[in-house]
């Protein structure tokens, strides 16, 4: 049974749009605009093709994985062998890092604290970078990786900072 034939006069069979084109773009552009407020201008989306970029171009390099799962075994390592060699390493810390530039930050268990985050930045810092990706992506995965691991510097919790608990 076919059915009836409408003609592109007759509206009173087809529903109406219940959002305009102009209220819909009205809509988008305030949700962008909370979006751009809570990220500080960031997209989001941006970031997130990036990670994307990143985890699948690491997902199909098991070369890449073996390195870094090589350097992380030889990061610990070295880690927990520097209580041996501690004194035979003393002041041999060469950083322009100046969040651990004060004496304090050579003394146990701060000296561990910053050497393990160090470490970890390190690691982060090779794993970011996987061949295939874009160089744009690439950078932008390296900047927040490096944010990411900014903002767990012991440097900036008070439990963890020998300047904060001497104050």
């Amino acid at each position: 049974m076919a059915l009836p034939k409408s003609s592109p006069n007759d509206r009173s069979e087809r529903p109406s749009a219940l959002l305009s084109e102009t209220d819909a773009r009205q809509l988008d552009e305030f949700v962008h605009q909370q979006i751009s407020r809570a990220t500080l201008g960031l997209s989001p989306i941006s970031l997130a093709l990036a990670c994307i970029d990143w985890a699948l171009h690491l997902a199909v390099a098991p070369g890449k994985q073996l390195q870094l799962a090589q350097r992380a075994l030889q990061l610990t390592l070295d880690e927990l062998q520097r209580p041996v060699h501690a004194n035979a390493a003393a002041g041999a810390d060469n950083t322009d890092d100046t969040r651990f530039a004060d004496p304090a930050w050579s003394q146990w268990p701060y000296s561990t604290l910053k050497d393990s985050f160090k470490a970890g930045d390190r690691w982060w810092q090779e794993a970011t970078q996987v061949d295939g990706m874009s160089p744009h992506r690439q950078q932008m995965v390296s900047f927040f990786a490096r944010q990411w691991m900014d903002s767990l510097s012991p440097s900036n919790w008070p439990l963890t900072n020998p300047q904060d608990r001497k104050s």
